[in-house]
């Protein structure tokens, strides 16, 4: 599922699954993608997100999945919002 329509299907899901937590590299395992491409993905989606770091990442899709803004303090609960989110996402490229 697309949570930000301002970004690209592939860039959207590479920015999902670094918010909650994945490594670049273990993204690129996934996905059948270079590195390379990853980082540039990541770095596209927080440039026209406006965020400076994951953290920030993580924040700004849960209060999109939530709609409702999340205090930094809270940053535990949106993470743990984000796993259950993408969770039936990753098995979409889990290895057969």
């Amino acid at each position: 599922m697309r949570v930000f329509e301002e970004l690209t299907p592939e860039c959207d899901k590479t920015a999902q699954l670094f918010a909650v937590g994945l490594e670049q590299k273990e993204i690129a395992e996934v996905k059948f993608r270079a590195l390379a491409t990853i980082k540039k993905q990541i770095y596209t989606a927080m440039d026209i997100l406006k965020v400076r770091n994951g953290r920030e990442l993580s924040i700004k899709y849960a209060e999109r999945i939530t709609g409702k803004i999340i205090e930094k303090g809270r940053l535990v609960l949106s993470i743990l919002l984000l796993c259950c989110f993408i969770g039936g996402f990753q098995s979409n490229y889990a290895p057969r």
